[in-house]
């Protein structure tokens, strides 16, 4: 009997993704041939993009990728499509998942595809995910802030970090002393603390970059920023700084976990690129952006969770997969670069909110009773804190009170109070399916100390 081909089928979903999806489709031609594959497909499930890029890849690529097109944007989810029979193509042996905004590096595809098939017991392979960007750090010396009520240590806000004419504060890496990202009226900051540490983003083949860092607080301050003092306030002041110090390679994702509060997190995520990130492990759960599956894997185990449409889809199916006895493995020798901040949004008033509820939803779905509980009080916990922090406080310091993240959690929180019913059935049946206890499954979960997990 002829065996049939080894089919890999590479699934990319789009949405407006520009040059970027160009050249994720065009990193992936490039990895043709494929070491151990007879044949290989591609697949875009494009989201009702109305940039043009659904024509762009027709025109440029033609029969060489699919484009298929949904008629309104079902998030990443919409991968199930790619993810399942689809007529005119034949059955994959495995399927890749790519993010529209990575490129692969040579060989990449070809080292997932030979971690898997080196034990059967594993369903998916992880690539190491690099920044496309490099960083510099830089250092941000200042005073403790009046502002008065908040318990966190404040000094300055940064609210612009510009390199070579483009605004990276949405891509800078949070060092030591950073807090995370806050929206007021006038746009986007992050609080630092007395000492801190940016990581700031700067092109490859970016020569000598300059940053101009937009600083701000309510009093007259100097800081130093790089080594060079600077006047801030009231209110605020530009800082022209060059990156001189060496350049580092940040790892996106080496795999993902999973913390004992239910919270989903990269492994790895804004480490330096190095040891212990350049050992193959098992993992956990696996990073949706970039991963190839067994085909065998996803008949056993199914395709995402369609509800949850974006944020926790892939951590729900690789929890499934591993209550099925599946392996996840994190394979570094097969390299993919990511832009940071290009499709995940990651901050933004929908990650918030989806994040929030696919947290909860998720853990209902696979996790202990101890585990769910945890992630319901410290949501609860995160609410109230956002109440005190943002409402209270600057209300009884005579400043404008802000409830923008507080009604965000609150509308996550709502979302899978509504969700309760359906997550508590797929609860039902997933453990009648599973073929490892979630005691077992959760000696793999990371402790994390304190509440308000993300």
């Amino acid at each position: 009997m002829i065996s049939p081909p080894a089919v890999l089928r590479v699934v990319v979903v789009n949405f407006n993704g520009g040059q970027l999806v160009e050249d994720c489709v065009q990193s992936l031609l490039d990895q043709r041939p494929v070491v151990g594959v007879d044949e290989m497909s591609i697949v875009v499930v494009d989201n009702a993009s109305h940039d043009g890029s659904a024509e762009a890849l027709e025109e440029r690529f033609g029969r060489d990728v699919m484009v298929l097109r949904n008629l309104v944007n079902a998030g990443f989810v919409a991968a199930n499509v790619g993810m399942s029979s689809i007529d005119g193509l034949p059955d994959p042996r495995w399927v890749a998942l790519v993010n529209p905004d990575a490129t692969l590096a040579e060989g990449c595809l070809a080292a997932l595809v030979e971690a898997v098939e080196a034990d059967p017991g594993i369903g998916a392979a992880s690539p190491c995910m690099v920044f496309t960007h490099q960083f510099v750090d830089l250092e941000v010396e200042s005073p403790p802030s009046r502002f008065g009520g908040d318990p966190r240590p404040l000094a300055v806000q940064v609210r612009s970090v510009v390199v070579d004419g483009v605004e990276r504060l949405h891509q800078v890496a949070a060092g030591p002393g950073v807090h995370d990202p806050e929206h007021d009226a006038a746009g986007a900051f992050r609080w630092l603390a007395p000492q801190a540490t940016l990581g700031v983003p700067v092109g490859r083949d970016s020569a000598a970059p300059i940053a101009s860092v937009g600083l701000w607080s309510p009093e007259k301050i100097t800081a130093v920023v790089g080594g060079e003092a600077v006047t801030v306030g009231p209110q605020g002041t530009t800082a022209t700084v060059p990156l001189t110090r060496t350049r580092v390679d940040r790892i996106a994702n080496a795999g993902s976990l999973v913390f004992d509060d239910g919270s989903g997190a990269d492994r790895g995520h804004f480490a330096v690129d190095g040891p212990p990130f350049d050992e193959a492990t098992d993992v956990f759960v696996w990073c949706g952006g970039g991963v190839l599956l067994r085909w065998d894997y996803l008949r056993d185990v199914g395709t995402f969770e369609p509800s949850l449409f974006l944020y926790y889809e892939d951590t729900d199916l690789a929890w499934r997969g591993a209550s099925r006895g599946w392996r996840h493995r994190y394979v570094p020798k097969a390299r993919m670069f990511h832009v940071q901040g290009a499709s995940g949004g990651a901050g933004s008033d929908r990650f918030v909110v989806s994040n929030t509820r696919n947290r909860l939803v998720v853990t209902v779905r696979n996790a202990s009773w101890r585990v769910v509980r945890r992630a319901w009080v410290d949501t609860a916990w995160e609410i109230w804190a956002a109440l005190r922090n943002r409402v209270v406080v600057p209300a009884l310091h005579g400043r404008r009170p802000s409830t923008h993240r507080l009604a965000l959690l609150g509308r996550g929180m709502g979302g899978a109070v509504g969700a309760l019913p359906a997550a508590l059935g797929a609860r039902r049946r997933l453990a009648r399916r599973a073929t490892v206890g979630r005691d077992v499954l959760e000696s793999g979960l990371v402790p994390r100390r304190g509440r308000g997990a993300k």
